[in-house]
């Protein structure tokens, strides 16, 4: 029964509502971000199958003195991936990848299965997941991981799976060039939970401009200005009040 609901909240980030519905607001923002007067958020119309890839897998991961290695299979990381749809995305420069993500603070992108990666002991929350080349999750529960571990001595002394709703973030992420692409993608994960009635995601860029959204299939930027930038998401009921913790990263388009 779990991994029944498992997928079918996965399944909702590929599928969603395609007639998505985008809600424009622009609120007075932090001078220490560029303004973007046209700034647009689209959303990717990519076929399912390359959002749902049932033959990539994650299936195992292991920490050992400052190196995270995990299980991958049926794809070949550093790939390029096939893109179809409404999207000109710039292709990530190490192709096909895994994002890892530590408690929604810490990111890191390899194109291969072995990260050096040191952590400190403590407990924390792994979530790691496979990407395309044009940065966007593959959202099929089989290809993600969503942990509880603890370190202990430089090795993982413990680990769980976490089944409480969570919100993960993707992208955007790291350095995009200009000259490549213009459209930059905005993707998360929601896990282990099915949004219902009017419950929404809205997307937050600079502390400036809001875009409300009814699902969470992958979207674009469009028209930003270069310079560095932060993207939050928050996931909200229809009272406006938050569900989730928001999740945010910053980047830098050159």
């Amino acid at each position: 029964m779990k991994k029944i609901l498992l997928f079918s909240t996965i399944l909702l980030l590929a599928l969603g509502c395609q007639n998505d519905n985008v809600t424009n607001e622009v609120a007075v923002g932090s001078e220490n971000y560029p303004r973007s007067p046209n700034l647009k958020l689209l959303p990717m119309e990519l076929s399912p199958e390359s959002e749902t890839d049932q033959t990539a897998l994650m299936q195992s991961y292991g920490y050992d003195d400052g190196q995270v290695v995990f299980g991958v299979h049926g794809i070949r990381l550093g790939s390029s991936s096939e893109l179809s749809g409404n999207v000109a995305l710039a292709h990530y420069k190490k192709a096909t990848h895994v994002h890892l993500n530590i408690n929604n603070e810490r990111h890191v992108l390899s194109n291969t299965n072995v990260f050096d990666f040191g952590l400190e002991d403590g407990d924390y929350q792994l979530f790691a997941f496979i990407n395309h080349s044009y940065r966007v999750a593959i959202k099929n529960p089989n290809s993600v991981l969503v942990k509880q571990m603890k370190i202990k001595n430089k090795k993982l002394a413990k680990s769980s799976n976490i089944v409480s709703p969570t919100l993960i973030y993707n992208m955007p992420y790291g350095v995009f060039k200009a000259e490549r692409s213009d459209q930059i993608p905005v993707d998360f994960l929601l896990w282990n939970r099915q949004r219902s009635g009017e419950e929404y995601f809205q997307i937050i860029i600079d502390n400036q401009y809001t875009f409300k959204v009814s699902n969470n299939q992958p979207h674009y930027l469009q028209g930003l200005s270069k310079g560095k930038h932060k993207c939050m998401v928050e996931y909200r009921d229809a009272n406006d009040v938050l569900i989730l913790p928001a999740v945010s990263a910053t980047f830098e388009l050159e």
